[in-house]
């Protein structure tokens, strides 16, 4: 399997993102969305049923994870 690289970006110099489960602040805009995840179980190297997607930001104190899942039932 092919080694994969993710962007993280620093909000250093920016304002962190406000933790209210909407993922609308301007420092979410500083790095793209990453997904095209592949399934280890239960069927390996296909496509989930599901998509995800994530991003991650930091700064000197913290790590900031935005998550999305596309699940018709939740």
């Amino acid at each position: 399997m092919a080694k994969r690289t993710y962007v993280i970006m620093s909000v250093a110099n920016a304002t962190a993102p406000e933790i209210d489960g909407v993922l609308d602040d301007n420092s979410w805009n500083s790095v793209e969305w990453t997904w095209d995840f592949i399934e280890l179980r239960p069927d390996e190297n296909t496509p989930p049923a599901y998509q995800s997607k994530f991003k991650i930001l930091y700064d000197a104190k913290n790590l900031y994870v935005g998550v999305r899942f596309y699940d018709p039932e939740p």
